[in-house]
């Protein structure tokens, strides 16, 4: 596991200046009379809104000591990901438990299940010894990446399977939305990565400068 490096300036710095990019950019996409350059705008000014999120979370954290420190990195861990899973409900007609989990119950879960538990496992070394809980949303920031694309039916040409060319499956979308699977899958298989995260947290001696 890593020893904490990290700088409080440095961190402060990064969160305010993210927040400023951020502020700035949300003002532009609403002003912007050009909607392709209004869905780039919206692009970056969520990938600096993630930024100010993560290093303000760290400043905060390093900000804080004992009890408050492991409650706060343990409230942020788990409140972010349940807030983006809400994403993948939002169009939902009707939720149902059997809706979230349809696709949670076949042995092909197990393939999942393996290939993030083990890139988290190995992921874990890297693991702030002081601030974990940024490997924490940094597993489940990729992970909403990746059902992002398979909420909205991305996927690669089966006619091309040699090259990497993409297409959008309108009726798996739709199925998508409709059913709110994707919601499940992405809380299960951040559970996963945090269930992998957490033991090797666990198991990993910490290292004194």
């Amino acid at each position: 596991m890593a020893a904490s490096g990290l700088e409080f300036d440095f961190e402060r710095s990064e969160a305010r200046g993210f927040g400023v990019a951020a502020t700035i950019l949300s003002v532009l996409a609403v002003l912007s009379p050009w909607n392709l350059l209004s869905a780039l705008m919206v692009l970056a000014f969520i990938a600096c809104l993630w930024k100010f999120v993560f290093h303000g979370a760290t400043v905060v954290s390093m900000s804080l000591v004992g009890f408050w420190r492991c409650l706060f990195q343990f409230t942020v861990a788990f409140a972010i990901p349940l807030v983006l899973s809400v994403y993948f409900v939002i169009d939902t007609p009707r939720i149902s438990f059997a809706g979230l989990t349809e696709s949670l119950v076949s042995p092909w879960i197990l393939l999942p299940i393996a290939g993030i538990g083990w890139f988290s496992w190995a992921g874990g070394e890297q693991l702030d010894q002081e601030h974990p809980f940024r490997g924490f949303l940094i597993a489940a920031t990729v992970l909403f990446v990746v059902c992002f694309y398979g909420f909205h039916g991305v996927r690669k040409d089966d006619y091309d399977p040699d090259t990497s060319v993409y297409v959008v499956d309108q009726e798996a979308a739709a199925e998508a939305r409709r059913s709110g699977r994707v919601f499940g899958q992405y809380l299960f298989c951040v559970g996963v990565a945090y269930s992998s995260l957490l033991v090797k947290l666990m198991q990993t001696p910490t290292r004194q400068d």
